[in-house]
């Protein structure tokens, strides 16, 4: 893929759609970004190269031009002299020089052209940049919300299932209370009936002495 096409995808990106899609939504995007910044710079080379290789061949089309011009010159000084072998001679060379600045002329529209076409992109991509990155910055700030969010929900989840096992215990805690009543209660219902039985030996100890 050629330079252009790449800034041309980049241009034409649907970036929150690319993101919404992304695995790594963060990653994407810095990654995105990135790209975009290394395309530029690339696009800005390309056209100092460009410019540069337009301003040589304006000089090669001027001067082949003058060189045109000049051997048409020397054809008019060889048939006013009536050297007409100098002046056939003359002619071809014109022609020919002819050929050579009409192609300079061709070369030098054809790099203006791309020059043009570079500057275009390198504003495009820029524009592109410059809307990019609070694009991202908004997706991405939905993205953080989101998983403030389900942290927020797995922390409450957390003290919900926290409380549930707190009021287990307490129904456990209270349960093994109640367990241990029990034998409490049964040992004052033998204290009882130790009581009862040594008021019943006092009662036959009084009835033995009466008798006597």
């Amino acid at each position: 893929m050629s330079l252009l096409e790449r800034v041309a995808s980049l241009v034409q990106a649907d970036v929150p759609a690319l993101l919404l899609k992304a695995d790594d939504p963060e990653r994407f995007a810095a990654q995105l970004v990135l790209d975009m910044e290394n395309q530029l710079v690339q696009l800005k080379t390309e056209v100092a190269i460009a410019i540069g290789e337009r301003h040589r061949l304006l000089k090669v089309k001027k001067d082949e031009h003058a060189a045109h011009a000049a051997w048409l010159q020397r054809v008019d000084t060889a048939l006013a002299l009536g050297e007409d072998d100098l002046s056939g001679l003359s002619l071809e060379r014109a022609l020919a020089m002819q050929k050579r600045a009409e192609a300079s002329d061709r070369q030098y529209v054809d790099k203006s052209a791309e020059v043009d076409l570079l500057r275009r992109a390198y504003a495009e991509l820029q524009a592109k940049l410059r809307e990019t990155k609070p694009r991202v910055e908004f997706v991405l700030g939905h993205f953080q919300r989101n998983r403030s969010i389900a942290r927020a929900m797995a922390a409450v989840a957390e003290l919900r299932k926290s409380v549930v096992q707190a009021t287990g215990m307490r129904g456990v805690v209270a349960k093994a209370a109640a367990e241990v009543v029990v034998p409490e209660t049964a040992v004052g219902r033998i204290k009882s009936i130790d009581e009862q039985n040594r008021l019943d030996a006092l009662l036959v100890e009084l009835k033995d002495t009466r008798r006597d």
